[in-house]
């Protein structure tokens, strides 16, 4: 197809949901399924588009990141770095490119990554909490450095207790998609740190697991794998 064409019809799409109001949601994956039954000519013009729309900080551009992170358009990486090369400082639109470059798996966004860790030290807020969960997706050893740390303070600070299963769900869904065993790596430094935060992780895990939601999601194999090394 070309880029005209391609241009036209995601705009198409755009515009069908401008009464939506879900955040973009089905926005997002209606796009997603539109890349999916293109063939790989086809997705690099798209991506060039969404660069475009990007580059423009057209209203859209959040919906181009996620449609970036959705369909896992890994080559974006190199395009979406420059945003963070020069930045001064995080705004909205510089955390979401990080997030995005995270997620996709972009090795060169690690730096990136602990840079803004070292700014805006977590449990700072829930941005910086993110940043950690994410890091999963670049670097093990800096993942479990900063994940073991961080969930120390978390379970020893009551300020965070409301917020702990939200946060577990947002850890363990991450490292699923990438290791399973991870879980258990980081259930062992949280331990060697502080036992009583490790029986509380170890808790945590459990309620995770017990959801009938994730149950259906996660593989059985995996979650049984993770429980039987947690006894």
């Amino acid at each position: 197809m070309e880029k005209v064409n391609l241009r036209d019809e995601i705009y198409r799409i755009i515009n069908a949901h401008n009464a939506d109001k879900d955040g973009g949601y089905a926005l997002v994956l209606e796009l997603k399924q539109f890349v999916n039954n293109l063939d790989e000519k086809s997705i690099e013009k798209v991506l060039e588009i969404l660069m475009e729309i990007i580059e423009n900080r057209n209203i859209h551009w959040g919906i181009a990141l996620e449609l970036i992170r959705m369909s896992n358009l890994n080559k974006a990486g190199k395009y979406l770095i420059q945003y963070l090369q020069y930045a001064k400082n995080y705004g909205e639109f510089e955390f979401e490119v990080l997030k995005t470059l995270l997620r996709i798996r972009y090795k060169k966004s690690l730096r990136f990554g602990k840079e803004y860790l070292k700014k805006y030290p977590p449990p700072e807020n829930w941005d910086s909490i993110s940043i950690v969960a994410l890091l999963v997706f670049v670097s093990k050893k800096e993942f479990l450095k900063n994940a073991s740390k961080l969930w120390v303070t978390l379970l020893e600070n009551n300020e965070w207790e409301n917020d702990l299963s939200n946060i577990t769900s947002m850890f363990l869904l991450n490292i699923h998609k990438v290791n399973h065993s991870l879980i258990i790596e980081l259930h062992n430094r949280i331990w060697s740190i502080s036992h009583n935060a490790g029986k509380k992780f170890r808790e945590l895990i459990k309620n995770f697991y017990s959801s009938s939601r994730i149950k259906d999601t996660l593989p059985s194999e995996e979650i049984n794998k993770v429980l039987e090394k947690l006894k």
